[in-house]
C-alpha cells in the first residue's frame, strides 16, 4: 500500500509547476537523500516533468530552492520554538505570495 500512495503522490506532484517538498519527503518518495536533496535542488526539479521550481526545506538546516535555473540556499534563523504545527504550510503560503507578487 504505500507504494501505491507513493505512485499516486507522484503521479499527481508530476502535474505541478511548483513543488514544495521537504529533505526527507525526498528521499521517501524520489530516493534522493535528504543531504542532496538540500545541497541540490535542482535534482529533485529533474525528477518532475513539469516542474518549474521546486523548494526543498530542511527545518533548522534551511531551505534550497531552484526557480526557472536561479538557484540557492536560505540559512534558517533562530527562534523559540513552541510548536511546529502548520510551520510548512505557512512558509508555503509565504512562498507563494512571494511568486504571485
Amino acid at each position: 500500500k504505500e507504494d501505491d500512495a507513493r505512485k499516486q503522490i507522484f503521479d499527481f506532484a508530476s502535474t505541478s509547476d511548483v513543488i514544495k517538498i521537504t529533505d526527507e519527503e525526498a528521499m521517501w518518495l524520489l530516493g534522493i537523500s535528504p543531504e542532496k536533496a538540500l545541497a541540490e535542488p535542482s535534482k529533485v526539479r529533474q525528477c518532475f516533468r513539469n516542474c518549474r521550481a521546486v523548494l526543498v526545506t530542511a527545518g533548522a538546516l534551511g531551505a534550497s530552492y531552484d526557480i526557472l535555473g536561479h538557484k540557492g540556499h536560505v540559512k534558517s534563523f533562530s527562534v523559540d520554538v513552541i510548536e511546529t504545527t502548520g510551520a510548512g504550510d505557512a512558509f508555503t503560503a509565504g512562498l507563494i505570495y512571494s511568486l504571485m507578487a
